[in-house]
């Protein structure tokens, strides 16, 4: 899953207008929502396969994500260099959310 506004269109005010700024945190934070609750239903209808730790990546120059992302108990656990491939600002960090 992606959401975000890539880096070349980030200027434009999409998601700093008032309504787009909105729509993005609300479906942002219902995506990190559900993604929660099913980890939480996996783990409580097969504990033998727990979903104990949710990881992603964020380009290193998109400051505003990973602010976001921390603010929701995320933490960087590493940072790697030349990540991504096909586009500009290629490093990433890696954040995760301990789940027990």
């Amino acid at each position: 899953m992606t959401l975000g506004v890539l880096g070349p269109y980030r200027r434009y005010g999409i998601g700093t207008h008032k309504k787009g700024f909105l729509v993005l945190m609300f479906v942002g934070t219902k995506l990190l929502d559900h993604i929660l609750s099913q980890a939480q239903n996996q783990t409580r209808t097969t504990p033998t396969q727990p979903v104990k730790t949710l990881y992603l990546h964020v380009q290193t120059t998109n400051q505003e994500a990973v602010d976001w992302y921390t603010k929701r108990g995320f933490i960087i656990e590493q940072t790697i260099e030349g990540y991504y491939r096909n586009i500009e600002d290629r490093d990433a960090h890696i954040l995760v959310r301990k789940l027990e």
